[in-house]
């Protein structure tokens, strides 16, 4: 469960990264059980169904689920609700940092051209300012 995101019990995202199944395609030899695996569903014999799933090598990674699933799409919530609340903002305010010293470099550079063009005034023009 996502501790910053408590609703999102199917994720662990952002407090940890979220692990995924690697899926893997079946085989010929899948094909029979995983038949056989639907059959015993449809008839609700679900401890069937269980002992024919065991016999899939791999079964795990190769049967999609609800739990897969939701864990898919609570990281996806997740990692929008992260960007929307966390990044974004942060963006924001490191926009806002950047602007004020790029202003303030403006100011300096602006100081030195003033004190630039005050001494060739003055040099030229022999005005004392004092």
């Amino acid at each position: 469960m996502s501790v910053l995101y408590p609703s999102l019990s199917n994720t662990t995202f952002p407090n940890t990264i979220q692990s995924f199944v690697t899926f893997l395609n079946i085989t010929p030899t899948d094909a029979s059980l995983i038949q056989k695996y639907q059959l015993a569903v449809q008839s609700g014999n679900m401890e069937e169904a269980e002992n024919i799933f065991g016999q899939i090598q791999n079964g795990n990674q190769k049967i999609i689920d609800a739990t897969k699933l939701n864990t898919l799409v609570d990281t996806t919530v997740a990692l929008e609700n992260f960007f929307k609340t966390d990044v974004f903002p942060y963006i924001d305010v490191k926009q806002n940092e950047w602007q004020n010293i790029i202003f303030a470099i403006f100011l300096i550079g602006l100081g030195l051209i003033l004190n630039v063009i005050t001494d060739v005034c003055q040099e030229k023009f022999c005005f004392n300012i004092c």
